[in-house]
């Protein structure tokens, strides 16, 4: 819709007329403002022995660009066996298959509890979901439970790699 102001002695009227935005204009992206912060937090979720990796967390980005991504969890391996429990959490970037950034693990002992907490930073191609998945990585071992899973993306205007 356009508006049209109209300054009226010292009181100032806005007037709207009909005419709509047009398709283009709708539909363009909105671009993230350097800084923003895209957030999922305290999610749970159970990798169970032999199962493919689960995704715990997932930011939609508006466009491509820079980011800064930071992932934390805790874990536990709970079900009374005498076990260790192995995570791995990885991010995964939009339009990528089997790319992982900023991969964590970490190896706990039975009915004891780990963290997770690693970041990167990140030049996406396209816009789209970053996921943080995760996984039991010791062969056929026990459930792992995770629990406070949080993932941020932080819009960043520039990235300068040494």
């Amino acid at each position: 819709m356009k508006k049209i102001m109209i300054a009226a002695g010292a009181a100032l009227t806005v007037l709207t007329t009909g005419s709509t935005a047009s398709a283009e204009e709708a539909t363009a992206a909105v671009a993230p403002v350097p800084g923003e912060v895209f957030i999922d937090a305290d999610n749970i979720g159970v990798h169970r022995a032999g199962q493919a990796v689960i995704t715990l967390a997932a930011v939609q980005l508006p466009e491509a660009g820079n980011y800064l991504l930071h992932a934390s969890l805790d874990f536990a391996q709970d079900d009374g066996t005498p076990r260790k429990a192995g995570a791995r959490c990885d991010f995964q970037l939009p339009n990528e298959r089997l790319v992982w950034y900023g991969m964590q693990t970490s190896i706990v002992g039975p009915e004891e509890e780990g963290t997770l907490s690693f970041q990167t930073a990140v030049t996406t191609t396209a816009p789209g979901p970053v996921n943080l998945k995760c996984y039991s990585f010791l062969n056929g071992g026990p459930d792992v439970f995770f629990n406070h899973a949080t993932l941020t993306a932080q819009s960043v205007p520039k990235i300068t790699r040494f």
